[in-house]
């Protein structure tokens, strides 16, 4: 099966040893995306954690509902620290996979 594109060795030789393309742009948009869901965190957990616990007083003598407003505190959380260490790892990984 014969290829769509025939290069000459010599222009091949050039194309390969072109430097590759300049990613640091990359590398910033994603670093500070991650600094910006970082400032974010703070303001997010606190809404959330305010409606979560209103649901948890409301539900006065409500097991169903205090359980459901449990559950949603312990997700909350759970949520929160996964979000916070990927904001604190994102640069070291990006900064590895786009140099």
């Amino acid at each position: 099966m014969d290829s769509l594109v025939h290069l000459a060795p010599h222009v091949l030789a050039t194309l390969l040893a072109q430097p590759p393309a300049d990613t640091s742009g990359v590398s910033n948009a994603f670093i500070g995306l991650a600094k910006l869901g970082g400032a974010m965190l703070g303001g997010v957990i606190a809404f959330f954690g305010v409606i979560c616990g209103f649901q948890y007083i409301a539900a006065v003598d409500d097991a169903a509902k205090a359980m459901h407003a449990k559950r949603a505190i312990g997700s909350l959380l759970v949520g929160a620290i996964i979000v916070a260490v990927s904001v604190n790892f994102a640069p070291q990984i990006v900064s590895v996979i786009f140099p």
